[in-house]
């Protein structure tokens, strides 16, 4: 199979990774898996900024709940396990969370993030949420307060 044949971005990680073991060639492997990463994850500031505002619209038009896109998201994460990108997976918080922001969009009490899902980095700390910087020494701490991030 030659690299221009290869849609990387219709792969989830798990196959990726078989294809390049398939391949053997490790500077191809190294080329495909960073272009996978790049294409898949990586946004810009503006297609970040995009995308929340076409979430926020939908969501104000009631095209798609909280609760939707959540699910679809945490589905990505399972999708793409393999690739470790997610230390902690809070999927029964997250669905609660989408549904109390369900209820403010309906009410018209929406803040523009509110129902549009989010990543915390595992280094900032979450009330009640394992939060272990990557770490060993640090693999079962869980914070009893929320850093200011958070609260904010």
């Amino acid at each position: 199979m030659t690299e221009d044949k290869i849609d990387i971005k219709s792969l989830n990680f798990t196959e990726l990774q078989k294809l390049l073991e398939e391949m053997g060639e490790k500077k191809f492997r190294a080329k495909q898996l960073y272009e996978w990463i790049h294409k898949r994850l990586v946004l810009s500031f503006d297609e970040m900024t995009n995308l929340s505002k076409d979430m926020r619209k939908k969501l104000d038009e009631k095209q798609v709940s909280a609760v939707e896109l959540t699910r679809e998201y945490l589905k990505k994460i399972e999708d793409n396990a393999a690739l470790g990108a997610f230390n902690t997976v809070c999927a029964e918080r997250a669905l609660e969370d989408a549904e109390r922001a369900d209820k403010k969009i309906a009410e018209g009490d929406a803040a523009p993030l509110t129902g549009i899902p989010l990543a915390i980095k595992d280094n900032i700390c979450t009330r009640g949420v394992r939060t272990t910087c990557s770490s060993k020494i640090l693999e079962n701490y869980v914070p009893p307060y929320n850093a200011t991030v958070i609260e904010k």
